[in-house]
């Protein structure tokens, strides 16, 4: 059996020419029998047209074109999703499940600590071999849980923050580097790195960060005082031809340079957009990072190894319970993260409702000094405008705005007792093992591929 993906979708139209010919290929090259619903992906013969658009139909909200992913489903011995919440909003959605629910199955994704922390991080990494007393937590990662004896201990939190302290200051060194703004590693450093798209809300960040600048523009300087320091540092691509993504990157230098040369800001808030954001990159950005935001609207997210990855190196997380981000909750508790926004079950009836009458003045403001060329660019940005805005606000950045601005405070509360910031990411690390990718290749040889795992030779 051939299935053809582009982009994680099954891609198959009929009057296509490479289908053509792969329907040509196909026929010369193999006997083709008891082919059944075929019919759907590649214009074969159907036992049953009614009935196969009855069982696998539902299926087609998966794709947003005529394509028919559903029908892999139908065939597949096994349907398998890369965490537990988008497996059970499937089973929930679809009433496929119901015929064959022997077939669904789930397995986290995972990173692998010997890049993330061994590779990338190699002081955290003989940190925590010493107060293991043991490297066999590089094979056996379900090890670091034993960090959590140690979360309260005033002597690895001196040398925790040692660590981080250098990796911050190896960050700032190549932040300094490539775009000349020179930050403080004092400062919480408040990263989001991954593809810009609309549903991961970089827009979001960034109008917050607007607030923030707002709010502090208009205090009193006697206020800034108790204002927590943060350098917010963004990173990622947008697809060539994705309009939205490359206005909301210039939108984010537009206000990285409105902010960074403004002399009431000083020190108080910094923008950085990171160009060319890779592997690379991120194994100098994730060790330095104090803060990483994953707050994609609940729903949209398949899994995300980018949180992962920050956990393994003790980044406190601020984030939506979306993707792994539920999982990572159910590891180190929700008290030593930063959650807010609607939860999945929420966000259908949110659309229903609109959003017309209900924007937070907060939220109406930062869009309308965008809207009004604040930042310059006033009629660049309108129809990035448009997209938060009324029934344009698809995303729900505008209902999620308040509860992020909270997490915001939450996580500028607990910056600045630096005892309990440095417990919290300890916990972090500490928790991490589940999100190893040798367990997710455990599980897969075991309940998928019905394999027997090799010994390994080290």
């Amino acid at each position: 059996m051939l299935i053809v993906y582009v982009d994680d979708i099954a891609t198959i139209w009929d009057d296509m020419p490479d289908i053509v010919e792969l329907k040509v290929f196909l026929s010369s090259e193999f006997k083709i029998k008891d082919l059944g619903n075929l019919d759907t992906s590649f214009g074969l013969w159907c036992q049953d047209k009614d009935a196969y658009h009855r069982l696998v139909g539902p299926l087609l909200y998966l794709c947003l074109t005529r394509l028919d992913i559903s029908y892999d489903a139908s065939i597949m011995q096994l349907v398998g999703s890369v965490d537990d919440r988008h497996s059970t909003f499937g089973y929930c959605t679809v009433d496929f499940y119901d015929l064959w629910p022997q077939k669904f199955q789930y397995k986290t994704n995972g990173v692998t600590q010997r890049r993330w922390i061994v590779v990338s991080n190699p002081s955290l990494c003989a940190l925590i071999s010493k107060w293991l007393g043991t490297e066999a937590w590089i094979r056996d990662v379900d090890l670091l849980m034993g960090l959590r004896e140690y979360a309260t201990d005033v002597n690895l939190h001196q040398e925790w923050k040692m660590v981080r302290r250098v990796n911050k200051m190896r960050l700032a060194e190549y932040i300094e580097a490539m775009s000349g703004v020179k930050i403080s590693v004092d400062a919480m450093f408040d990263v989001q790195i991954k593809r810009i798209h609309e549903y991961k809300r970089q827009l979001l960040n960034i109008l917050g960060i607007i607030h923030r600048y707002d709010c502090i523009k208009n205090m009193e300087k006697s206020d800034r005082r108790n204002v927590v320091p943060r350098v917010c540092i963004v990173g990622g691509k947008a697809a060539p031809g994705y309009d939205i993504a490359k206005k909301i990157i210039k939108l984010c230098h537009a206000v990285a340079e409105k902010i960074n040369n403004d002399p009431d800001i000083g020190d108080l808030l910094k923008l950085v957009f990171i160009p060319d954001y890779n592997v690379s990159v991120a194994e100098l950005v994730i060790p330095g990072s104090d803060l990483s935001q994953h707050i994609s609207t609940a729903g949209h997210e398949a899994s995300g190894t980018g949180s992962m990855k920050f956990l393994m190196n003790g980044c406190l997380l601020l984030a939506t319970a979306d993707g792994s981000t539920v999982e990572i909750i159910e590891e180190i508790g929700e008290d030593n993260m930063f959650i807010f926004g609607a939860k999945v079950h929420e966000v259908s009836a949110l659309r229903e409702k609109g959003h017309a009458d209900k924007v937070p003045l907060q939220f109406a403001r930062v869009v309308r000094m965008v809207r009004e060329g604040y930042f310059g660019f006033k009629d660049y940005f309108q129809s990035l405008c448009d997209t938060v805005e009324g029934d344009g606000d698809f995303f729900l950045l505008g209902d999620d705005f308040t509860s992020y601005l909270e997490a915001q405070a939450a996580a500028d509360r607990a910056f600045v007792d630096q005892e309990r910031w440095t417990r919290m990411s300890i916990l972090c690390t500490a928790g991490s093992g589940r999100f190893s990718s040798d367990r997710t290749m455990e599980e897969y040889a075991e309940k998928t591929w019905d394999i027997e795992p090799c010994k390994c030779p080290i």
